[in-house]
């Protein structure tokens, strides 16, 4: 582990969520004094452009932000969002979902995970060790077991959970490479990314670098845009996912 100081950023993006950003969330993640909060408005139609501006003024010196005019979905404005961070110098990035299921405690919990350990990347599980704090409807959990199951076959890693949304990367050369070209899938982007860092073409990173941590504490918020066809064509997505991935593993 390096003795240079972390410099850690978190991205959060956010469609319309005027309604659902919890501004105490971010405070929580503000209280440690080295952290940058950096929200995505991915074309927002709503008042989030406001709330951003309000929330710029209570927090004005780790708050960024950061306006896509048209809306690029969720895993674009996640990349977009890491290549600022690491444009400015970032020595960890991050990103969570802006209705905060995962808390901002456990978000710096894992943070911390991450900055104790030789990880490249530890990321919250809500399958591995399902915990009583892990509050989930049924089948939206039987979705996430079927997805993992079928993502683990394309990452060639045993995975639990890629999509929840709480994931610290290690900003190294090969985290920026990968990030430069646009994700292929909309909504299975979490494991697009795994696989670019599994199987790049210029130091990949270890199945040992790939650290999923269970959650103490997660719960599903009212208001999710995962609808059932999201869901539907984020498992058919895959498809696309698997064909980069075949393509990054051949000589």
């Amino acid at each position: 582990m390096s003795a240079e100081s972390p410099r850690p950023w978190i991205v959060v993006p956010c469609f319309n969520e005027a309604g659902r950003l919890n501004s105490n969330e971010i405070a929580g993640l503000l209280e440690r004094p080295d952290l940058t909060v950096l929200l995505v408005d991915d074309g927002s139609t709503d008042g989030t452009p406001e709330l951003f501006k309000a929330l710029r003024s209570d927090h004005p010196a780790r708050l960024r932000t950061l306006r896509i005019e048209e809306n690029v979905g969720k895993g674009e404005a996640v990349r977009l969002g890491m290549l600022v961070a690491i444009e400015a110098d970032c020595t960890v990035v991050g990103y969570a979902d802006a209705d905060f299921a995962t808390s901002a405690t456990e978000l710096l919990r894992l943070l911390d995970r991450l900055l104790a350990s030789q990880a490249g990347v530890v990321f919250g599980s809500r399958l591995l060790e399902p915990s009583a704090g892990i509050s989930r409807r049924g089948g939206r959990q039987f979705m996430g077991t079927t997805f993992a199951a079928m993502a683990r076959r394309l990452t060639g890693m045993r995975i639990a959970d890629t999509q929840c949304g709480a994931k610290w990367f290690r900003a190294d050369l090969t985290l920026g490479r990968v990030l430069r070209q646009p994700f292929c899938s909309r909504w299975a982007f979490d494991v697009e990314l795994f696989g670019r860092l599994r199987y790049a073409p210029i130091e990949p990173w270890t199945v040992q670098q790939f650290v999923e941590e269970p959650l103490v504490q997660w719960t599903e918020m009212p208001g999710s845009k995962l609808t059932a066809t999201a869901k539907v064509l984020a498992l058919a997505s895959l498809f696309s996912v698997w064909l980069e991935l075949r393509r990054l593993r051949q000589p």
